[in-house]
């Protein structure tokens, strides 16, 4: 049900998408791009610390200790609020620079200054009540966290299209979204606290100094982490509304819905499996979590490979049918999205399910901070200095991403969480990168052979489906067909088809 209610979401979010360009335009797209980043950036300032007291709500958790729980759910609650607070004035007294990150002032009617007040106000309002959500994520209860989040995802995209075709207002837009963020959060508290009865309602409690201690130290070492994972995803729609302009935001924002969209069908799943490795890591073997590990590595390779590749092949002309061919991006920064932002993003799942298990925050601290400083330098030097373009700016991503995380990230896991050489897990991504290599090479190869065929767009795009899905189906028993977890893999399939 949940995955159907998801699927909902996803149409209804392009259909309101639809709405959006025919009743407005491109340039509103490329301010909302812009913006969402902005205030990405302004996320900073809850610097980690929610991943860090939900890591230390499992032991208490697994000990049956609510007292604990409560003292750590009420430290969650005093902290976000004072983010929400701090976003919202700091946020607010950015408003008279938003027109300096703007190339050439976007042709709309409505003040901008206004707009950008009203995506501080959303963003403020989102971390109200919402401290709440940890307790669901810790006590393996996360499915009750993404039904409300989906649920409010359909309303929300019901009443804002109905909205823009009634009144075509943009501030009228915005003002909803508040009021859903608002309502969504009230929802989930109250659902929280019918669930967990006697840790909401449980008066103040103290947590121990030492604790403390532990608490902060993580947190330290996820402010590194937040910083670079917040300048890498959200400086790329700055740099391009500064350096190219607001309408390539816009066109570039269909590809990130898109791309967005394809993450959230896979995360849903593969997410959820950190609590449950949590309680594995507790309970188990070495050997057996080590096993565990490399097959949901290679679940997550085969989800990794077909989001990727499936979006390479189909995008450009799903987009052509869906609004038009003049919403293109070039074929090389398309190459660039799905490499980096689908295949090698998904692919670094696995171990950070590791990290965020064993708590290895401090550990992997410098990695972000590296990786920022990598993106911003290439960031200015491939957009100011060489003119780029977009190309340029997501190429930037790529390389930071190279030169930190898929190694980094592996490296600490194996080494201080599984116990294991690094080595194997090389062998592993070397592996899994090849078969993706080849398919995209395999299928290039193909489209180009097509192209004098002059194939109609919805032919085109059946051909190309059935195209992928072959290479994909062909490369990964070659590869894979006589591995334990490729066995693995295909009994599970069959469990899921007999219930």
């Amino acid at each position: 049900m949940t995955m159907l209610s998801q699927m909902a979401s996803i149409l209804l979010n392009f259909i309101g998408r639809t709405f959006f360009i025919r009743l407005l335009s491109i340039e509103y797209l490329g301010v909302n791009g812009l913006f969402s980043n902005i205030l990405s950036l302004l996320s900073l300032a809850e610097l980690g610390v929610g991943t860090a007291i939900t890591y230390m709500m499992y032991k208490p958790i697994a000990e049956d200790d609510r007292v604990k729980v409560a003292a750590y759910n009420q430290l969650y609650k005093k902290i976000y609020n004072c983010i929400g607070v701090f976003i919202l004035v700091t946020g607010l007294s950015l408003t008279p620079i938003i027109y300096k990150l703007i190339k050439e002032p976007p042709q709309i009617s409505e003040s901008i200054y206004i707009i950008y007040a009203l995506f501080v106000i959303n963003t403020a309002i989102s971390y109200f009540y919402t401290y709440k959500r940890s307790l669901l994520i810790a006590h393996q209860k996360e499915y009750v966290n993404n039904q409300n989040i989906i649920l409010f995802a359909i309303i929300k995209d019901v009443v804002l299209i109905a909205l823009l075709y009634a009144f075509r207002s943009y501030y009228i837009y915005l003002t909803a979204q508040i009021v859903i963020t608002f309502i969504s959060n009230v929802v989930i508290s109250r659902k929280t606290d019918k669930i967990f009865p006697e840790i909401t309602s449980m008066s103040k409690q103290k947590i121990p100094a030492s604790e403390i201690k532990t608490i902060i130290k993580n947190t330290l070492a996820m402010v590194c982490h937040k910083i670079g994972s917040v300048v890498v995803s959200g400086t790329a729609n700055i740099f391009i509304s500064y350096f190219v302009g607001l309408a390539t935001v816009g066109v570039y924002s269909n590809y990130v819905m898109i791309s967005t969209a394809a993450l959230q069908i896979v995360g849903k799943g593969v997410n959820s499996l950190t609590a449950s490795f949590g309680n594995l890591v507790a309970t188990s073997s070495q050997q057996n979590i080590l096993n565990v590990f490399k097959r949901v590595y290679f679940i997550n390779f085969i989800l990794s490979l077909v989001i990727a590749t499936f979006f390479y092949a189909l995008v450009d002309p799903f987009i052509t049918i869906w609004i038009g061919d003049k919403y293109l991006l070039e074929h090389k920064s398309i190459l660039i999205i799905a490499i980096n932002a689908l295949f090698f993003y998904q692919m670094r799942v696995p171990s950070q399910m590791v990290i965020n298990t064993y708590g290895l925050f401090w550990q992997i601290k410098w990695k972000s901070l590296v990786e920022a400083i990598v993106n911003l330098g290439c960031s200015f030097l491939f957009a100011a200095y060489f003119k780029w373009g977009i190309f340029g700016i997501l190429l930037s991503s790529l390389i930071s991403n190279l030169a930190t995380s898929l190694w980094w990230e592996p490296y600490i896991a194996f080494k201080n969480g599984l116990k294991e050489h690094f080595l194997t897990y090389c062998k592993m991504f070397i592996r899994s990168t090849i078969v993706f290599a080849m398919v995209l090479l395999s299928f290039r190869i193909f489209s180009l052979l097509i192209l004098n065929l002059e194939l109609n767009l919805i032919l085109e795009f059946a051909v190309n489906i059935f195209m992928i899905l072959f290479i994909n189906l062909l490369l990964v028993v070659l590869f894979y067909g006589k591995s334990s977890e490729f066995r693995y893999l295909l009994s599970f399939i069959k469990h899921l088809n007999n219930r």
